[in-house]
């Protein structure tokens, strides 16, 4: 495996465990109210999402205090929030990354990339769509920006005054599914096979392309992407053009659908972020720079100070700062006990060694399996 999607594949891991069980809007925004147990639990996951009649809904229809709500009137994709300081932490000016499949997957879609405008486009592989008709071929999600908040959260720590709250920091993330399913049973569809004059034949040598428009940046903007043209497939690795519709019934391409778009709040514990911090000293990179974020193609956050958007970049163009990493190296052994991190007071972390709970418990296996892997096979070369 490559070490830069090894590296998309920790981060992915880690983007995995936002929240917990017992996480909810009330508990991140520190919220006290008199409801019942049962409201508490049925109700105080704060989602957005569409109704029958196509009209968002705030989700729960419980208590959320007004100044938590009006806070949240239009959350922006490209920005973390602090829940116990009411305020904007970082921006982006990037375009949120798409997933890769996550439901089903299916080898005939591969070779995810984000084009020039933002598009995600994959290769489709028509000789391997049929192998198995009638089957859904895979499930294409967002998730916002996790996956580049977490790979830099550690820089932008390194220049914010507090940092005691960063289990509540958070981002809106937007989550739409487009489900891939064949829509016909044979390929190409034989209905349409004689349809064509042999001379205006179409092509079914060239590589066949499926483009998804990149997300929207906020709330009031989901409704103008829904309703535009957020896929389509072309011949052209650049989607300068589009496969007419009775071109593509006459390939046997599958049938686009969106799901039910949804927003969420999504939040880490601290040793979510210690692991990504521990993952970058093992690659060689200064975890207080943009760097690690950069090697992978992301965009990268600013801080913000005192909720001024018009804060300077300076902080992203500083040289980096190795001395943690060189006293990380010189342990020989990097773990999750001895990671460094910017965040000394032990006091303030979510659990205690005895209290770990399971999906942690879980995440840190499969982390420092990742971890030991990387530190044994030296002849893969770090970035930087």
């Amino acid at each position: 495996m490559a070490s830069q999607d090894l590296d998309i594949d920790v981060l992915d891991l880690a983007s995995n465990m936002w929240g917990s069980d017992s996480e909810c809007v009330n508990n991140l925004f520190g919220v006290r109210h008199h409801c019942s147990r049962a409201c508490v639990n049925e109700y105080s996951f704060l989602e957005w999402a569409k109704d029958n009649a196509g009209l968002w809904r705030r989700k729960p229809q419980g208590y959320i205090d007004d100044k938590v709500l009006d806070f949240l009137d239009d959350p922006d994709f490209n920005v973390v929030y602090s829940a116990t300081q009411f305020r904007k932490i970082a921006f982006s000016k990037g375009k949120g990354r798409f997933a890769s499949p996550i439901h089903a997957p299916h080898p005939a879609l591969y070779d995810q990339t984000v084009v020039a405008g933002g598009m995600t486009r994959f290769l489709f592989d028509l000789s391997l769509a049929w192998e198995e008709p009638g089957t859904l071929l895979g499930v294409i999600s967002t998730f916002g920006n996790d996956a580049t908040w977490l790979s830099q959260a550690h820089c932008i720590f390194n220049n914010l005054d507090n940092i005691n709250d960063i289990e509540k920091y958070f981002l809106a993330a937007l989550t739409v599914c487009l489900c891939v399913a064949p829509e016909c049973l044979d390929s190409p569809c034989s209905e349409y096979n004689e349809s064509f004059d042999q001379a205006d034949e179409p092509d079914t040598e060239s590589p066949v392309y499926l483009f998804v428009q990149a997300p929207p940046t906020r709330l009031s903007e989901v409704d103008a992407w829904l309703n535009s043209q957020v896929f389509f497939w072309s011949y052209d690795e650049n989607g300068a053009t589009q496969i007419p519709e009775h071109i593509q019934r006459y390939l046997g391409l599958p049938k686009l659908t969106l799901g039910t778009p949804r927003i969420l709040l999504r939040s880490w514990r601290k040793y979510v972020y210690d692991a990504v911090y521990t993952w970058q000293v093992a690659r060689g990179f200064d975890p207080t720079t943009s760097d690690f974020a950069r090697s992978l193609g992301f965009s990268t956050y600013q801080a913000v100070s005192n909720n001024d958007l018009s804060a300077s970049r300076e902080d992203f163009d500083a040289e980096p700062t190795m001395s943690r990493i060189a006293e990380a190296t010189n342990k020989g052994q990097l773990d999750m006990a001895d990671s460094p991190t910017l965040i000394e007071d032990k006091e303030s972390e979510s659990s205690s060694e005895g209290d770990q709970e399971p999906e942690s418990e879980s995440f840190l296996y499969k982390f420092q399996t990742t971890l030991s892997w990387w530190q044994a096979t030296s002849d893969i070369p770090a970035f930087g």
